[in-house]
């Protein structure tokens, strides 16, 4: 081979490097369109805008790595929907915060003279234990006697 050749090879590389990234920005101006399009499907049918959290790597930044083959595929992340559907159509959502005062006030409020551990409370009431322990440090008027698990809880209004 001489020089020619090699020059000549060159050049074929970067013609052939240009028309790579060219076609990596009009792939990637493809999957941007149909993200956008996903998003508003699901704008229409939640009434949400979902966004999507990596944001797309730039044509020019993976024009100038090299590309190597990969070995392994590594599968791609999915984003977690915090609300969980419960039959065909419905979600669950989250309990009012009034409507959770009130049932554990009241719970508290229908107990004997001697109160009610935080288990006692949260399996009358329906509200989860975690919640429960919070709720009973903030509302006013309940009182704590005692500590640890024999701890109980009166109203005192």
């Amino acid at each position: 081979m001489n020089t020619s050749d090699i020059t000549l090879i060159e050049k074929q590389i970067t013609a052939l490097e240009k028309q790579l990234s060219a076609l990596h920005s009009q792939r990637l101006a493809v999957l941007e369109q149909q993200v956008r399009e996903a998003q508003s499907r699901i704008q229409a049918l939640t009434g949400t805008t979902r966004r999507i959290s990596s944001p797309a790597e730039s044509p020019s930044a993976r024009a100038a790595t090299p590309t190597q083959p990969t070995t392994a595929r590594v599968a791609p992340r999915v984003a977690r929907v915090k609300s969980v559907k419960v039959g065909a159509k419905k979600k669950r959502t989250r309990m009012p915060s009034d409507l959770v005062n009130d049932k554990i006030m009241n719970t508290i409020k229908e107990a004997n003279s001697e109160g009610l551990s935080q288990k006692e409370i949260s399996v009358r009431s329906g509200v989860n234990y975690q919640t429960t322990a919070k709720k009973l440090r903030e509302l006013p008027g309940i009182v704590k006697k005692g500590s640890g698990k024999e701890a109980r809880y009166t109203f005192k209004g």
